[in-house]
């Protein structure tokens, strides 16, 4: 894997479309895996303002919270991050909700329900949210979600972030065991992938 040059490519993406959904997220969780909180900021929250009908951004944004209120040294400003991650989870969970009702009603044949914010549906739905739909069970998590998002864009550091979080709040999985095992695999870590399964 070539960092600088992923980062070169997000950032020329970016430069011919600054609204680019998956550029956006991608180069905003690249920095936020350098530790470059305040540059994550911009482009996790400019993702959001590009899609805020979507429950990708939302995590993505509550993610970069919460690991810059672990980073935070002020108090103050640590619950400050405290609670816009909790309120950017919370809107990541309430459009999760209507994504998979949605889904359920296109599956069974029935009309779509109208969505207040927007048309997720929209062009410029990153790819690998709508592959991450596909795998994973109907009742998943914001954080499998996110989990199964940034294993393929090999983040794997903030995807076992993610499956801690996903063990903290919701336990053990067929799901979680999925992502586990992926991530093992993923890492080249074969002989605790199997187990995982």
């Amino acid at each position: 894997r070539d960092l600088a040059r992923a980062e070169q490519c997000l950032k020329e993406a970016l430069a011919l479309t600054a609204a680019h959904l998956p550029s956006l997220l991608a180069y905003g969780l690249l920095l936020l895996t350098r530790r470059h909180h305040a540059e994550a900021e911009v482009f996790l929250q400019a993702a959001v303002d590009v899609k805020m009908d979507s429950a990708l951004p939302w995590v993505c944004l509550g993610l970069f919270m919460e690991i810059a209120m672990a980073a935070e040294l002020d108090e103050c400003r640590r619950k400050e991050r405290a609670k816009e991650a909790a309120y950017s989870y919370s809107q990541a969970r309430r459009l999760l909700l209507l994504e998979q009702q949605q889904e359920q009603q296109l599956k069974q044949g029935l009309p779509s329900p109208i969505v207040a914010v927007g048309d997720s549906s929209a062009e410029g739905a990153p790819a690998a949210a709508s592959s991450a739909t596909s795998t994973l069970p109907q009742d998943r998590s914001i954080f499998l979600v996110l989990a199964e998002y940034l294993l393929e864009l090999r983040f794997e550091q903030l995807a076992e972030h993610c499956l801690q979080n996903e063990l903290k709040r919701g336990g053990e999985s067929v799901a979680h065991s999925m992502l586990s095992a992926r991530l093992h695999y993923q890492r080249g870590s074969h002989e605790r992938a199997e187990p995982a399964v």
